[in-house]
């Protein structure tokens, strides 16, 4: 489990929240959303439901493999399925 949530941190810093700020909505450390962002850690589905709420995109994403085609276009899965 290495892969880069890049878009993660997009989505965070769209919304206007540093990674202090979006841990505290969610009430967990900066260090382990940290780990989250950086995809060193899977977060608890209950973590995982208050990301997505905040950052409105479909929490599943953060349990998805990165596709071939993400790396080479735009259009990933996560920026697919998000929640307005």
């Amino acid at each position: 489990m290495n892969e880069n949530h890049e878009w993660l941190k997009d989505l965070r810093i769209k919304a206007g929240y540093s990674q202090e700020e979006i841990a505290e909505k969610c009430k967990i450390s900066r260090s382990y959303y940290s780990y989250i962002e950086r995809g060193k850690k899977k977060p608890q589905v209950e973590i995982a439901k208050l990301l997505g709420k905040e950052l409105k995109f479909n929490w599943t994403n953060l349990y998805e493999e990165p596709s071939d085609n993400c790396e080479k276009t735009s259009l990933c899965s996560h920026e697919v399925v998000r929640l307005f």
